[in-house]
């Protein structure tokens, strides 16, 4: 389906608008919803608000058909922590898929990441569901090349949990707002720096990102403590799939090396599990990295988690770099 569009900057009143294209596109890809349309519309406000290198005006685009219908969106995220490793996100109404608008998309994009990048050597990103075979088509084509792996995994809560099993010399607790915040961030940059691709962030970003978002709630970041330093954490969110129902999400798990391979992991995951379970969720799911090196995808299985039939891909072309443009 082609016919009459228009390209142009949103506006907030586009959110909206916004918010159901994702809603849409994520059922179209992977059969269900992970979060409302409403509350994509909220966490895309919320980004547009606080992300400091982003202008609604020169980063983001938007395709209308007629009589004003959203039927596609891109986006530029730079973070000020690594401002030339360049995000971009951009979604097609399932309607349009193969009428070239995906592929006008992405070059508008990029032509404003070379801008910005202006000369120098940039890394390009973009993620894509595993059975969009149509966008993995059109990124491999623009010169993208697949890098990364990440599975989505499920944990329905209508079962009986086990209780977590904390080890000896450690307590597990809430996060304190204020108190905390310092000492989290830290854990959290240690913790991953094992992960592939894993950059680390300012106070300020992590902060943004983590704590000033509109669905952080504090009981639910769990803590493991020894001796007052914390070891281990789990941070986690509840949002609402598409049919309303709650949906626990754990955004990051993760123990720092000294205190692996006691038991910590899996501690902290069945005590979310059970704090969703309290709260009525129907499941709980997080994503993991599928070469991870710290056995992730091996605990989260072990605690009777499976994986969710598809994928995310994540892709990588290089802007301006000394080795492709040398004789």
């Amino acid at each position: 389906m082609t016919g009459y569009f228009r390209m142009r900057a949103p506006t907030w009143r586009d959110l909206h608008a916004i918010g159901e294209l994702l809603a849409i596109c994520e059922q179209a890809e992977t059969g269900q919803n992970s979060r409302t349309a409403q509350e994509h519309s909220r966490a895309l406000s919320d980004a547009f608000q606080k992300t400091p290198l982003f202008s609604l005006a020169r980063d983001a685009w938007l395709l209308v058909a007629t009589e004003q219908r959203c039927i596609g969106f891109a986006s530029l995220w730079r973070s000020p922590d690594a401002p030339l490793n360049m995000v971009i996100s951009s979604r097609i109404h399932p309607e349009y898929c193969g009428s070239g608008l995906g592929t006008l998309l992405l070059r508008t994009a990029e032509q404003r990441a070379r801008e910005v990048a202006a000369g120098a050597p940039a890394t390009l990103l973009s993620w894509v569901t595993g059975s969009n075979t149509a966008a993995r088509t059109l990124l491999e084509s623009e010169g993208y090349t697949a890098t990364r792996t990440f599975a989505k995994m499920d944990y329905p809560l209508d079962r009986e949990t086990p209780p977590p099993q904390i080890p000896a010399g450690f307590t597990l607790r809430t996060f304190i707002p204020e108190q905390d915040e310092y000492a989290t961030y830290e854990a959290d940059n240690e913790a991953f720096q094992d992960s592939w691709g894993y950059v680390p962030s300012s106070f300020t970003t992590w902060k943004l990102h983590n704590i000033q978002r509109p669905d952080f709630d504090p009981s639910l970041w769990f803590l493991a403590i020894q001796n007052e330093t914390i070891a281990g954490y789990a941070l986690c969110f509840q949002h609402k799939d598409h049919k309303k129902q709650p949906l626990g999400w754990i955004e990051a798990l993760a123990v720092r090396r000294p205190y692996r391979r006691q038991g910590l992991a899996r501690a902290l995951l069945q005590t979310a599990f059970h704090e969703f379970q309290r709260r009525g969720a129907v499941c709980c799911q997080l994503n993991v990295d599928l070469e991870n090196p710290t056995g992730a995808l091996h605990l989260y299985e072990k605690a009777g988690m499976s994986r969710m039939p598809n994928v995310e891909i994540r892709y990588e072309k290089l802007l301006n770099d000394a080795h492709q443009s040398a004789p």
